[in-house]
């Protein structure tokens, strides 16, 4: 399955296709070729991951299922029809004041993408008593391969940081 992202050329190498088109409006994504996209600096990054993630799960369903039916193609993703009026809030800084993320595994790894999309502030501390291992190199989005062995607090912490210019990140290797 090829994922093809913009206006960009299918390689001719695959039987299926997932195309992910950009619009002035929305992010859609079909198992059929729906046209030219519009590039638009306007959708949040956040749209982007979902976007992404739904890309995903079809090519995924196509690979696997030889349909993409059970994504329910297409999908259309609508910043406006998703926070409606307050579209305009998702561009103003957040103020976290100071809270503790628990854990520094997948699920950490992916908040901090999602939260790296935001003008965010204040002081987070990543609180996970273990080392980075090889088997969650696969779904920890910030974590290399030269981070094996080393504290998933601190390593997550020195990968992020650079993304989050108003957040003190701090890392705890504690339960």
């Amino acid at each position: 399955v090829e994922v093809l992202v913009g206006n960009v050329e299918r390689t001719g190498n695959t039987k299926e296709c997932v195309f992910v088109r950009i619009l002035p409006d929305a992010i859609s994504i079909d198992d059929v070729y729906g046209g030219a996209s519009t590039a638009n600096p306007n959708i949040h990054g956040v749209f982007a991951i979902l976007s992404a993630c739904h890309a995903a799960a079809a090519a995924v369903a196509l690979a696997l299922m030889n349909r993409a039916s059970t994504c329910q193609l297409p999908i259309s993703i609508r910043p406006a029809e998703l926070l409606d009026e307050d579209l305009a809030l998702i561009s103003q800084p957040i103020e976290i004041g100071e809270a503790v993320l628990a854990g520094g595994g997948a699920v950490a790894n992916g908040f901090l993408l999602g939260l790296s999309t935001f003008d965010v502030f204040g002081r987070l501390h990543v609180v996970d008593p273990k080392k980075v291992t090889p088997g969650i190199l696969n779904r920890c989005a910030w974590f290399q391969a030269d981070d094996l062995g080393h504290s998933k607090s601190e390593r997550l912490v020195m990968r992020a940081r650079e993304y989050f210019p108003g957040l003190d990140l701090v890392p705890h290797e504690l339960t």
